[in-house]
């Protein structure tokens, strides 16, 4: 499963990258691995999707592999997560939130369409590209929406008590967490589009 956590990290890093220009980039995944001679094949083909019902939206991959329990890796808001049956951890930490002259940025990253779930073997490529970008300053509290909210609490109070200085609260939401910071900031949202490469 290191391929696959690799895959993601590989994404990561190219929609850190992304800019408000338009530009255009892919991410590839290596699907149901190759298996040496004597082992056992996969049960079932990797899948691959993106989906939008809840902000920020996400792209997913589950693992098709019958060596390992199944896995779903979950890109999401920046950040990597891993689910095994209900428990859903942070594998990989977003890099969201800076401060910029003073001020706290949050760049907010939303995937803006769903993507049909794909299934096989080999390696599948989505194409990703910045359908728009809004920059707006907004006062007092930061919303961070999740499907998986309990998986950012770590890293929130990781951002609370050492970016922020411990001076902000932080409060758990349905779908989400609000970080009350009490003051000014500016919240970059990148609405990023993910289309199914050749």
């Amino acid at each position: 499963m290191q391929l696959v956590y690799e895959d993601f990290r590989n994404l990561q890093f190219t929609l850190s990258k992304l800019a408000e220009n338009g530009e255009i980039r892919t991410a590839s995944f290596r699907m149901s691995p190759t298996f040496p001679v004597m082992v056992s094949a996969p049960k079932r083909a990797s899948t691959l999707w993106a989906e939008n019902e809840n902000l920020p939206g996400s792209i997913c991959f589950e693992s098709g592999s019958s060596i390992y329990p199944r896995q779903t890796w979950i890109y999401e808001g920046g950040a990597i997560l891993l689910k095994q049956g209900s428990a859903v951890i942070m594998k990989s930490e977003p890099s969201i939130f800076t401060i910029e002259n003073g001020r706290l940025i949050y760049k907010e990253i939303r995937i803006a369409d769903s993507l049909q779930k794909l299934a096989g073997t080999g390696r599948a490529t989505i194409i990703l590209f910045v359908e728009n970008y809004l920059e707006s300053e907004e006062s007092e509290n930061v919303y961070i929406w999740s499907r998986y909210p309990w998986a950012w609490e770590r890293y929130l109070k990781g951002v609370r008590d050492n970016l922020l200085g411990g001076g902000a609260s932080l409060d758990n939401l349905e779908n989400g967490w609000r970080l009350g910071i009490g003051e000014n900031y500016i919240h970059r949202i990148l609405l990023l589009s993910a289309r199914r490469g050749c």
